[in-house]
């Protein structure tokens, strides 16, 4: 991807050890070289304990068990020989690279076992695998499988029906080949993500077929923007994509805007509690916390975030109201959220300017459809995505407290409310947001509203003599300089705003002498 965003080691959360503080080993509390965990929607995880064969589930009050393998190598239904990742789907069935007998299993909730693909054995034909390495499962059931030996990734429908996705063209660098593919993840969007370990890179495949490199730009190596070996991949709510990047000892988060900072180890390979050694994979739960599959240290790290909040509601900042948005509106989380850092929130794609509990809309969010909005702190998501409405504009007039309107003389700037009231005749700035897309910057850096604008005061036309963009203010807010009608009589007057013809929201007023 180009242009990546290069930014230094964040303050990582607090790091526990979840599994494996007994060491290597066979008990309860121990892990023998793990390979991958998954999280179901009730936030159990489930480990595959690689070299004691089993997979394990941890519930999150603590309690531990074995849900599959006995603990020696084998090919029975209830046997697992190296499984190195999984993965849960909605119905709580668990999905098993089971990698050295070249087969991926499922295990439904009620216990039966079965082979979903693999069936032919070792090979390279669609019913056969070498060695499986990564599974994920989308929401429809289709299972995917990225077949390390054989350089590709297939897709087993719930059907059963094989294809190759990514791939299959033989070890190599080009776009559309595939090195020794390891883990794979996908996204709420359906995209693919590869852990192309051999090609020190992350490959993203969108439903289309389309292929980029969205990790690992800049070559192999230890820099910000470098891999080495990448085996594990996982992608959270917000679509932010973590990477264990492996022969580095540590997790790459890259953001949907390209972003990348390491979020664990990066100390070198130790067994520090901040360090990582071969970490394999990483799972997040849904209070945004990350787990880190650390293989050669036989244990998973937590490292715990600030903490979930309630989902706020999208309200238009004039108003105060839950409303839909629109290009260059500024609209207010409510509550505010609680972030020790300047917080992050994406709108459409695009990265909106934030102050405080306020953002806005960027310019560029399509108004004809509804947009996702993502907030994060620390780069880390606060809430699960919230869905907006959108509009061409939404024109509102800031108020104070008792209704009248946001106003000052335009000349001087001196406040206009019931105390200090406005002469007929004059020119007066009136404040407000949502009135959509603006002009291109003028000589002074001044943008227009690209819309018609008129104003009634009284209930009279007044002049409109500009409407855009406010000098030292964040986009978003706008300014309407009018002149009051000389036949305005004195006393609290009705002031509406409309924009194309929609007009601003009723009972504001603003006193005239």
């Amino acid at each position: 991807m180009a242009g990546l965003a290069a930014v230094a080691l964040s303050a990582q959360g607090m790091v526990t050890t979840v599994a494996g503080a007994g060491g290597r080993g066979f008990g309860e509390t121990q892990l023998y070289y793990p390979g991958g965990v998954a999280f179901d929607r009730l936030d159990n995880l489930y480990i595959a304990d690689s070299y004691n064969h089993r997979i394990q589930k941890m519930t999150p009050d603590g309690v531990v068990t074995t849900v599959l393998g006995t603990g020696v190598s084998g090919l029975g239904d209830d046997q697992l020989r190296f499984p190195r990742t999984l993965a849960v789907d909605q119905t709580g069935t668990v999905y098993i690279a089971d990698s050295y007998n070249q087969r991926v299993q499922k295990l439904a909730p009620n216990g039966p076992v079965t082979t979903i693909a693999g069936r032919g054995g070792l090979g390279s034909e669609l019913t056969q695998l070498a060695f499986p390495r990564g599974v994920a499962v989308d929401p429809n059931g289709n299972v995917f499988v990225s077949d390390n030996y054989n350089h590709r990734v297939l897709r087993i429908t719930s059907e059963g029906v094989i294809t190759n996705v990514a791939g299959g063209r033989g070890p190599g660098d080009e776009p559309t080949q595939l090195n020794f593919p390891f883990g794979i993840a996908l996204n709420d969007a359906g995209d693919l993500y590869i852990g192309d370990a051999f090609n020190h890179r992350v490959q993203k495949v969108t439903p289309g077929g389309a292929g980029a490199t969205v990790g690992g730009t800049a070559g192999p190596g230890p820099g910000i923007n470098q891999l080495a070996n990448p085996v594990g991949v996982d992608v959270d709510s917000a679509r932010n994509l973590f990477v264990a990047d492996t022969a580095n000892n540590r997790v790459q988060r890259i953001t949907p805007q390209g972003e990348v900072t390491t979020v664990a180890g990066g100390f070198g390979a130790g067994s520090g509690e901040r360090q990582l050694d071969s970490p394999f994979d990483t799972a997040v739960d849904s209070f945004g916390n990350l787990y880190v599959v650390d293989t050669n240290n036989h244990r998973i790290q937590k490292i715990t975030y600030p903490a979930p909040q309630s989902a706020p509601q999208l309200r238009h900042a004039a108003t105060n109201r839950p409303a839909a948005g629109s290009p260059n509106q500024i609209m207010r989380l409510s509550p505010e959220m609680a972030c020790p850092e300047p917080m992050s929130i994406l709108v459409g794609g695009y990265q909106a300017a934030v102050k405080g509990a306020l953002f806005t809309i960027p310019d560029a969010v399509d108004p004809g459809v509804p947009t996702d909005v993502y907030v994060s702190c620390q780069t880390r998501s606060l809430i699960p995505r919230l869905t907006l409405p959108m509009l061409a504009a939404q024109p509102k007039l800031f108020v104070n407290w008792n209704g009248q309107a946001s106003a000052e003389l335009a000349d001087t700037g001196a406040l206009i409310d019931a105390n200090s009231p406005v002469r007929a005749g004059a020119l007066v700035s009136l404040f407000g947001t949502g009135f959509g897309a603006l002009e291109t910057a003028d000589l002074n850096g001044l943008r227009r509203v690209q819309g018609d604008v008129t104003v009634k005061i009284g209930g009279l036309i007044a002049e409109v003599l500009y409407a855009g963009t406010v000098a030292g203010e964040t986009v978003g807010l706008t300014q309407i300089n009018v002149r009051v009608p000389p036949e305005v009589k004195p006393g609290l007057q009705t002031v509406v705003v409309s924009m194309d013809g929609l007009p601003s929201q009723g009972g504001v007023v603003v006193a005239v002498k």
